[in-house]
């Protein structure tokens, strides 16, 4: 009998194939004195480049910020006079911003008129625009000393709860049958906004595939082979693992952990130390880093990070309308995050900085998780 989702895999093969040999760029390919067409997204003093010529990127590049672009997407014809240690320098003949960056200037002015706090400003604007340059300086190194950064780059816990809000509010106002396609329309012009981070992709393709695919599982191999297909390099960029080992942790691991006979509140630790192991190789090799208690911080601070997305999304939709009754609020949370994360940021046994990655290091961390994932392969099959 067919199933859909065999069309998966011949997907997988063609995609990957024209990924590799057709659509994508390295910074050597980029030849000085060339002029080209390049597709960028500006946040404070760099420009991302996200496209050269139309062709996805095999690696980071980045073009220094000195015209001063605001925040938000745009196409620039450039001419490249140098390259330099994932840098492109040279003169920009002519710039091109989106249309969507009206929205996103739209967005900004209502958060900066409403709201009083600096830094819970600039923390709602990573949360709901992905602008992380506004975010102070101390929140940033604490929240990546805490291992926090997760939740300031917007990821699939702030897609689904905008997902949730969305659909709660238009059950109020139309038929059952409409609200998935207009959650659809309003997630579509969102994740355009944000230019499709891969975190928002995988979480978009996801949602709008579940239209064909009712078990998750195919929804999150096809978002896979959905991005993969664009950009095969992807799979050396840290969000993109991070993004991706993190929902099968979610729907292929768990399941089998909730099958142990314990407390559920047991249940939860467990469950938060099998998250950090499993990502401690990827931390330590991207982000020069080893979380020894990151565990215990992602079950004390989620609920107030989650609180804090959510009446964000509200807030700026009530300030929309000139409604500023959850203004204050917010802050407050703000204040509760940061005072938490002031006390556990004390401790130095949180985390380990670490300047030089060590290869034997790291693939020690990643026999442990194969280690695990033997473990848990065997106890499903023995509650099987």
């Amino acid at each position: 009998m067919y199933k859909k989702e065999y069309i998966l895999f011949p997907v997988l093969i063609i995609t990957l194939i024209l990924s590799t040999k057709f659509l994508n760029i390295g910074l050597k390919d980029i030849k000085t004195s060339n002029i080209y067409i390049l597709s960028c997204i500006a946040d404070g003093d760099k420009l991302s480049i996200t496209s050269v010529n139309g062709k996805s990127l095999k690696e980071n590049i980045f073009i220094k910020n000195e015209a001063e672009l605001p925040f938000g997407k745009y196409s620039l014809v450039f001419e490249v006079k140098s390259k330099k240690n994932k840098y492109i320098s040279g003169n920009i003949l002519e710039v091109k911003s989106s249309k969507l960056n009206k929205i996103r200037y739209k967005i900004e002015e209502i958060l900066n008129d409403n709201i009083r706090d600096s830094g819970c400003c600039g923390l709602v604007k990573a949360v709901i625009l992905s602008k992380k340059s506004d975010i102070l300086s101390e929140d940033r190194e604490m929240f990546r000393k805490l291992g926090l950064m997760p939740f300031v780059a917007i990821s699939g816990l702030h897609m689904y709860i905008l997902i949730s809000m969305i659909k709660n509010i238009l059950n109020n106002f139309i038929k059952k049958k409409y609200i998935k396609i207009v959650t659809i329309f309003i997630l579509s012009v969102y994740s355009a906004i944000l230019c499709f981070p891969i975190s928002v992709l995988r979480s978009y393709i996801m949602y709008i595939s579940s239209i064909i695919f009712k078990e998750i599982k195919n929804r999150f191999i096809l978002s896979l082979i959905f991005i993969l297909g664009i950009n095969l390099y992807e799979i050396f960029n840290p969000v993109f693992i991070f993004s991706f080992l993190s929902v099968y942790i979610l729907i292929y691991l768990f399941p089998s952990i909730d099958l142990l006979e314990i407390k559920d509140g047991y249940k939860s630790i467990f469950k938060s130390v099998i998250f950090q192991i499993i990502l401690m190789p990827f931390q330590y090799y991207f982000m020069h880093q080893i979380g020894i208690l990151f565990f215990l911080i992602n079950i004390i601070i989620t609920p107030f990070f989650s609180l804090f997305i959510f009446i964000s999304f509200v807030t700026l939709l009530l300030n929309f309308i000139h409604i500023y009754l959850l203004n204050s609020i917010l802050e407050q949370i703000y204040i509760a995050i940061k005072s938490i994360c002031l006390i556990i940021y004390k401790f130095n046994f949180i985390s380990l900085d670490i300047k030089n990655v060590n290869l034997f290091i790291f693939f020690v961390f990643i026999l442990l998780d194969i280690l695990v994932f033997i473990k848990i392969y065997e106890l499903k099959l023995k509650k099987n």
